[in-house]
């Protein structure tokens, strides 16, 4: 414990210094983040180099406790998984630096994400199963892959959601205090000494980056953060028996995981690229409530608090449905209470019913088109029984009215028309729903159908879809007049549809007034 408290202080001691003379030298460089009237509101441009100054002092102190703990022959020396981790860390505080300075695309960062994540997952740790929800993932192929992606999403967790003064410090701290008491409770000494100097520099850091912040993370610090949060949180949660475990750590880090779901879900629903940044975050929704910076940051420090104790009590217990419990009701006050992510899974909701109205409906769509391929090639009695067939579909469905309407290409010939109309009176008080649709014909000429009906909310039922892929079939094949004058509206006719159809002159021909109207389909309350 003495150990702890003396690494966690010097690391602390280490950053507060040098991240004054990160803010210094950044200012000196240009490493600065501009502010703007959206989501950068603060007053002055500021530092971004803060980063820097937590990874430097991470290594000094571990170091540091190394030469000490040879010394004394307490600490024989740091373990090639935790080297390799920091050499990890390094990389993504280089790609952080180049970034912050230079500027990425987001796949070239995410490329050199991977490239400097990839030795620790390959070399630092050994061939162990993956358990998710008790399901185990044998295959070293596949664990790597998981763990992979993993700690890439983690460096960007807290990329995405460090848009805050003192956020991405204050999670951090919360998640390292956890994990380095998980791993002292399991004797993990490595894990431990770099959880609680991680702690040490991000609160030395936290000094000048309180609201007002007087110095920023920067890429350069939040990728690295990231990292090293979700790696230890693996190694402080694993099971000797079983391998890792990814609901324990997905649960510790509940609140940057849901915030960066939330974004996900909320861009790509809106026709936004995902690296889009807007003032959806989870710290952005309660500024707008009216909380001030440090109430926002001691709200949502409060929720990743939660989290992490129930993160740490599914450990010590061995029960993973601890931890499920923790974050199903952290997501429940969040959205029912609508304090955040409700919009955004009402979106979700509305995908998901249209996904499933799709899929439900698919079979009797099929059947509609495999009907519609059958009368294409029909003669023109057989196209009457495809007007037969939409009528009786329209009798189910509650239409009130079917007009059909043929301008052939030849000149002199009038056009062809044909109509039904129910004689069923509604029930019930609803409201009409109308499509129609002017379609130009392969064979030459116009045509044009047009459906009414009712409905309780007005708009036309998903049903309904299957008149508009007839009627669409019957204009485009219906054949046309024989003679320039040919009276369609003969008993025969009449009888062969066994409706009261007739087939007149149109009064407004359809090159003329109606030929402006949409190709496609129209709804209307």
């Amino acid at each position: 414990m003495l150990w702890c408290l003396g690494l966690y202080a010097l690391t602390l001691a280490l950053a507060a210094w040098w991240t004054h003379v990160a803010g210094v030298e950044g200012r000196r460089w240009g490493v600065l983040d501009l502010p703007d009237l959206d989501r950068k509101r603060h007053e002055a441009p500021t530092p971004r180099t803060g980063g820097m100054a937590i990874c430097l002092a991470l290594v000094v102190g571990l170091l540091t406790a190394w030469g000490v703990g040879r010394a004394t022959g307490w600490f024989a020396g740091l373990g090639e998984s935790t080297c390799l981790m920091l050499v990890s860390a390094l990389g993504l505080c280089a790609v952080g630096v180049w970034d912050d300075r230079f500027g990425m695309t987001a796949r070239q960062k995410l490329l050199w994400q991977v490239i400097a994540i990839a030795p620790f997952v390959w070399l630092g740790r050994t061939a162990q199963p993956v358990m998710i929800f008790g399901w185990s993932v044998e295959s070293p192929v596949i664990s790597a892959g998981l763990v992979l992606f993993w700690l890439v999403a983690c460096s960007n967790f807290i990329n995405l959601l460090d848009g805050m003064d003192g956020l991405a410090a204050t999670l951090g701290i919360i998640a390292c205090l956890a994990t380095g008491g998980l791993a002292g409770w399991k004797g993990q000494v490595d894990t431990t000494l770099v959880a609680v100097a991680l702690a040490g520099a991000l609160s030395g850091f936290l000094l000048h980056n309180w609201p007002p912040a007087r110095i920023f993370m920067g890429d350069c610090g939040s990728l690295p953060l990231g990292f090293l949060v979700g790696g230890l949180a693996l190694q402080a949660s694993a099971k000797k028996a079983t391998g890792l475990t990814l609901v324990v750590p997905a649960v510790l880090l509940a609140v940057p995981l849901i915030d960066t779901s939330m974004a996900i879900v909320r861009r790509k629903l809106t026709a936004r690229r995902i690296g889009q940044g807007d003032r959806g975050h989870i710290h952005h929704r309660l500024r707008d409530r009216g909380l001030s910076s440090q109430q926002t940051l001691l709200a949502v420090g409060g929720m990743s608090l939660f989290a992490a104790l129930g993160a740490v009590a599914a450990t010590v217990v061995g029960n993973e449905l601890v931890a499920i419990v923790t974050a199903v009701i952290l997501v429940s006050v969040l959205v029912g209470g609508r304090i955040f992510g409700f919009q955004e899974t009402m979106l979700l909701a509305r995908v998901v019913e249209a996904i499933w109205q799709i899929c439900a409906a698919f079979p009797r769509l099929l059947r509609v088109r495999l009907v519609a391929l059958r009368f294409e090639a029909a003669t023109a009695q057989g196209q009457l029984r495809l007007w037969q067939k939409i009528v009786r579909r329209a009798r189910r469905l509650e239409v009130q009215e079917i007009e059909f309407l043929l301008e052939p290409a030849t000149a002199g010939q009038s056009p062809v028309q044909l109509r039904w109309q129910s004689n069923d009176l509604p029930l019930h008080l609803s409201m009409t729903w109308e499509t129609s649709a002017t379609l130009r014909r392969d064979l030459g000429g116009l045509a044009m159908f047009r459906v009414r009906g009712i409905s309780n909310s007005g708009m036309m039922p998903v049903a309904a879809a299957d008149l508009t892929e007839l009627l669409v079939t019957l204009c485009r094949v219906f054949p046309e007049p024989v003679s320039p004058n040919l009276p369609i509206s003969s008993p025969a006719v009449s009888a062969a549809v066994g409706l009261p159809p007739e087939v007149v002159p149109w009064p407004a021909p359809l090159t003329g007034a109606r030929e402006g109207l949409p190709q496609s389909c129209k709804d209307a309350a």
